[in-house]
């Protein structure tokens, strides 16, 4: 089982990935937050494997959430979700494991998911 902690400031985004996410078997969404002020408490609470992470999340600068997520949750994979394109290379230079577009379809991030599960079992 993939557990999935779901950051995303958009209310109509955010329902719909949980709602993929959870009809998928082998994943399931573990917590959620609709800004960074108070992740960390959140993503500690919620024992995740995998973060999906709004680039643009209101609250902490993005960056800095990274790096501190990072140092508290090794473990802890994290794809960004953007509405850029051009935002992957701020994100990969920030540590990410991942990145997808909003616009991109939901089955890449599916995609992204089942192979972090196949690396996880490894």
């Amino acid at each position: 089982m993939l557990r999935i902690f779901i950051a995303e400031s958009n209310p109509d985004l955010r329902v719909g990935l949980q709602f993929l996410i959870n009809q998928r078997p082998g994943l399931q969404v573990t917590g959620i937050a609709v800004n960074g002020n108070d992740l960390i408490s959140q993503v500690n609470a919620s024992i995740a494997d995998v973060m999906l992470l709004d680039w643009e999340l209101p609250g902490r600068p993005i960056d800095e959430l990274i790096v501190d997520l990072k140092a508290l949750h090794q473990p802890l994979k994290i794809i960004v979700i953007s509405t850029q394109p051009n935002d992957e290379v701020k994100a990969n230079a920030a540590g990410v494991d991942g990145f997808t577009t909003k616009s991109d379809s939901p089955s890449k991030l599916i995609d992204v998911l089942f192979t972090m599960i196949q690396n996880k079992r490894k």
